[in-house]
């Protein structure tokens, strides 16, 4: 039986795990806090109720229970009934805090029960203006269990993660030393592939585009009409502390409809700065009818125009320039021409051209650009692909690529020039390290088709 590989963890694996468990903590955190806002002000607001002693007539621990799809959980509370007297008349009741703690203990232990026995004499804090609300924990001190808890959450939950990722750690060692060789070299292969993906996020093709100030205006608007819902004659909000919390709340979530606009901008901004002297110039973004999809059909779509591309690669070429030392330069190349290849559009817009799938199936499709018809005819999924680049097919220039599958962990494509049955040239090209050698012979067989001195597909 084959031992499962125990991938590696690394300072990817650990970013992103941490990462997670973070943004989770956040966002359930924010919940939490944001479904008992209105509760948590009222609490704090008892900070000036009066003391009065009283009477405790009922100590003791009850059962809560909540029931839905996944069955009925249960869990233990404490229950206080206390009476007193505020001029004269008598008062009862129930209240440790504001919170309801019949639907959750809100980190408030049952231990409150022996601190408060039947018959006992204690101090409550009742509302001047009401004497019916009273409380036996006042402002602060009704809320700080209830940050002790969440602060115990976070707690053991990293320490479970940390847990987890230490035992996975010592899996990893201890399993076969070809199992954790194969682990290692994919880990490795992840890390490139990151490095790609964060070179790429550089490589932004927001850059001179006014897309990314639309977005900002656009998120601007929403979040004044939310402001505006909130602050304004639809909902009546003051900035007291009383509706502040309800406000602040609604502040916050209006807030995302401007953060990733202007991440988006920062980036843009961030790039177009390698070129100083263009930074001020913009251009929007173009409907092309005539875009291909992946699939080779005509689908229409939006993209930059020719001379924000243009300035796209140049800043790309600064931006290399500039970051030569702390860079894997096959890489940085790699991708970049990559890039600039988007900006080369076929002369007319677009080319038709006829691809034999696997020597059995025959279809025609488009593309705009060489960078396109390679990602058509990676889509086709076939073993090999034979494309026909002139009207006379098999007689003409022909463009064979055979995919070889992994070679030393890395995937190999066979690229072969044909002018009818003569082999002109061939290469074998390692297409997750060195990407841009593909693009090379493409362009290279894209010019030996041309009759003249011009490159009638550039």
């Amino acid at each position: 039986m084959d031992i499962p590989i125990v991938p590696k963890v690394g300072k990817l694996g650990l970013k992103r795990a941490l990462g997670t468990t973070s943004v989770l903590i956040i966002v359930v955190g924010i919940f939490i806090v944001g479904s008992e806002v209105g509760i948590i002000y009222q609490q704090l607001d008892t900070s000036d109720w009066e003391e009065i002693p009283a009477t405790v007539s009922i100590s003791e621990i009850r059962e809560y229970e909540t029931c839905g799809e996944d069955g009925c959980f249960s869990n233990d509370y404490p229950y206080i009934r206390y009476s007193y007297f505020v001029d004269g008349e008598s008062y009862s009741n129930d209240d440790i805090v504001l919170f309801d703690l019949d639907e959750g203990d809100f980190g408030f232990s049952i231990s409150l029960v022996d601190q408060h026995p039947k018959g006992s004499e204690v101090t409550a804090y009742y509302n001047p203006e009401n004497p019916d609300q009273a409380v036996l924990m006042k402002g602060f001190s009704g809320v700080y269990p209830l940050i002790v808890f969440l602060g115990e959450i976070i707690i053991w939950v990293y320490v479970a993660v940390v847990t987890f990722l230490i035992v996975w750690k010592i899996l990893f060692h201890i399993q076969p030393a070809g199992n954790r060789k194969k682990a290692e070299q994919k880990y490795a292969d992840d890390e490139d592939d990151e490095k790609r993906y964060n070179m790429m996020l550089m490589f932004s093709s927001l850059a001179f585009n006014r897309a990314p100030r639309i977005w900002v205006i656009v998120g601007s608007t929403i979040f004044l009409i939310f402001t505006m819902m909130v602050f304004g004659p639809y909902r009546q909000f003051s900035l007291s502390w009383g509706s502040g919390w309800g406000a602040i709340l609604y502040f916050l979530c209006a807030s995302t409809c401007v953060l990733l606009p202007l991440l988006a901008l920062f980036t843009a901004r961030s790039f177009e700065k390698t070129l100083p002297e263009h930074s001020h110039k913009r251009y929007k973004l173009v409907y092309d009818p005539t875009k291909v999809g992946p699939s080779g059909q005509v689908q229409g779509g939006w993209d930059s125009g020719p001379e924000a591309m243009e300035l796209q690669a140049m800043a790309r070429s600064a931006w290399i320039k500039k970051n030569f030392d702390s860079l894997d330069m096959d890489e940085a190349l790699a991708i970049s021409q990559a890039l600039d290849a988007q900006a080369q559009k076929f002369e007319g817009g677009s080319r038709s051209f006829s691809v034999l799938i696997d020597g059995t199936k025959e279809k025609e499709f488009e593309a705009r650009s060489t960078t396109e018809l390679l990602e058509i005819i990676s889509s086709f999924g076939g073993d090999s692909e034979l494309i026909y680049l002139e009207d006379t097919k098999e007689k003409g220039r022909q463009l064979e690529f055979s995919f070889l599958g992994d070679k030393g962990g890395d995937d190999h494509v066979s690229v072969r020039e044909l002018l009818g049955e003569e082999l002109i040239r061939e290469e074998i090209v390692n297409v997750e390290r060195n990407p841009g050698e593909i693009m090379d012979f493409v362009e290279e067989t894209l010019r030996n088709c041309g009759t003249d001195e011009e490159d009638w597909w550039n």
